[in-house]
């Protein structure tokens, strides 16, 4: 594993793998080193092999894509449903003998990944890509696009030496397969509702999986049986993990499993806001932490002497774990020791009548305007007391965002030139290709509106007398582009007073 790169996977339907700066541990991420387009849904979960360098992917598409990370190259897609136990070539013939492939094995380390698919019934098409460059590109991308339907995945899990792979589905199902040869091995029923997070011991023997029925399961897999079953969340488990995982293998030093990898202890949190410990051994329950809200993921650090924790104001916090095992019911504290300061996503927007400004509003009930021309952004002070928390979606949301609509703005007519989303937690603004140069009214119309007092009032420098006609589309893009323009402007010559009259030096073109 290399410590200096991130996987991430998002409701963009990408995954993107970062490179990390040595020098920069702790400061920041430079751009993406590879973005992996093997979705056409929400990717929701990751696993990650680190003896064989592949990459496990799922999301809602009811897909689960094996890459290799040192080749980008996809591998294998798990369809987990639909599709006939036979196994097929690519045209839906009946495959060759010998692993389940067709014809021989790829003769170049570019073509060793051009294996084959998954699927969750029993269907394995081996050669879904093609062995030339160029058709291997287009056949994958179709594929990518043209997956089977199916119950959605939330969880995967693998092993460090990818000798097995589990994942889990919207249908309650755990499947077992082996990602090497592409074979299924099992599946598992016993969760009544969704499996939202899986972890698996490292000589592949101990499944623990958590799911939206409320319960964390223990499942031998050499039995291919539940041994046990917690019953200590209230409400849906969202989030799973033992001491020392990331992305569902084991950190070297890790002393989160015993002999032979078998697990000993996992956490576990919930909707209802509970950070639970596990205890394998003995099979009992302890309160680790008690939330303000729905607990979304959680990590733990080899010898799980904390727990960090994220829930749905964006923030991560570290929590000390109990030395001794706490009850259920016992409340606790709400400080944490360490805080790590997140954005809150954005749950709901309007676009305010002059078509130039959006309003917006966070999960923690603060509301904002951007303007989309200049990419500037002002905070609506809040009343006081400060309003409680309305769940997104309901008939209350609605009612707020209306009431603060009224309040800051003001009616005008102007074109629609642009439309906006928030799926990713934050603004997302699209231009309109056909009406975006067409969006011409006067000045006074499209003036921002002032939010200092969070009223609708027209801001000072715009008198609303009437004045110059504006072009909304072309003023947000020259906006854009003129630190680019800038920033990209050759140097002038050296040897002459030009630089000295422009105000640039002669070392090169000057930062935006």
């Amino acid at each position: 594993a290399d410590p200096c790169r991130i996987v991430s996977a998002s409701n963009d339907n990408l995954v993107k793998v970062w490179q990390v700066g040595e020098e920069r541990l702790g400061a920041g991420v430079s751009a993406a080193v590879l973005s992996l387009r093997y979705h056409v849904d929400y990717v929701t979960c990751l696993a990650y092999a680190p003896q064989r360098a592949l990459l496990v992917s799922a999301g809602l598409d009811a897909r689960v894509v094996v890459a290799d990370l040192k080749a980008a190259t996809r591998v294998l897609t798990l369809p987990v449903e639909g599709g006939s136990s036979d196994s097929l070539s690519g045209s839906g013939k009946p495959a060759s003998s010998g692993g389940g492939r067709a014809g021989p094995p790829p003769s170049t380390a570019a073509q060793r990944c051009a294996v084959g698919q998954f699927s969750g019934s029993g269907q394995y098409i081996p050669q879904l890509l093609q062995t030339s460059g160029s058709q291997a590109l287009s056949r994958g991308a179709e594929d990518a696009g043209s997956g089977p339907s199916g119950p959605s995945i939330w969880s995967v899990a693998m092993t460090r030496s990818a000798s097995l792979l589990v994942c889990g589905t919207a249908s309650c199902l755990l499947r077992g397969w082996d990602p090497r040869s592409g074979s299924r091995l099992w599946k598992l029923q016993g969760h009544t509702d969704n499996i939202r997070g899986l972890v698996l011991s490292e000589d592949g023997t101990v499944c623990v999986s958590a799911s939206a029925d409320r319960t964390v399961r223990v499942w031998d897999l050499g039995m291919r049986r539940c041994v046990h079953v917690f019953h200590g969340h209230q409400d849906s488990v969202w989030a799973l993990a033992a001491a020392g995982r990331s992305c569902g293998y084991t950190s070297q030093g890790s002393d989160a499993t015993g002999s032979g990898g078998a697990l000993g202890e996992v956490f576990s949190g919930g909707r209802d806001g509970l950070v639970l410990a596990h205890d394998l051994r003995k099979m009992q329950t302890s309160l680790v932490r008690r939330e303000a809200s729905g607990v979304h993921a959680i990590a733990v650090p080899g010898g799980a002497s904390c727990v960090w924790s994220s829930i749905a104001d964006s923030h991560v916090r570290r929590h000390a774990v109990p030395l001794t095992a706490a009850p259920i019911e016992m409340p606790s504290a709400m400080d944490a020791s360490i805080t790590i300061v997140g954005t809150p996503r954005l749950v709901d927007y309007k676009v305010l009548d002059n078509k130039r400004q959006v309003l917006v509003r966070d999960v923690c009930e603060q509301f904002a305007i951007w303007d989309v021309a200049t990419g500037a952004c002002v905070d609506i002070p809040q009343p006081t007391p400060a309003r409680e928390p309305v769940a997104p979606g309901t008939k209350a949301a609605e009612e707020v965002m209306n009431k603060m609509f009224a309040r800051v703005n003001r009616p005008v007519s102007v074109p629609n030139w642009f439309t906006c989303d928030i799926a990713l937690g934050s603004l997302s603004v699209f231009l309109d290709v056909d009406n975006c140069f067409k969006a011409e009214c006067d000045e006074a119309d499209v003036a921002p509106v002032d939010v200092a007092s969070g009223g609708g009032r027209v801001s000072p420098d715009s008198d609303g007398a009437g004045g110059a006609v504006v072009n909304l589309g072309l003023q947000t893009l020259r906006l854009l582009f003129e630190g680019w323009v800038r920033a990209s402007a050759p140097a002038p010559a050296s040897g002459g007073n030009g630089g000295a009259a422009n105000g640039r030096g002669t070392s090169g073109p000057r930062r935006p």
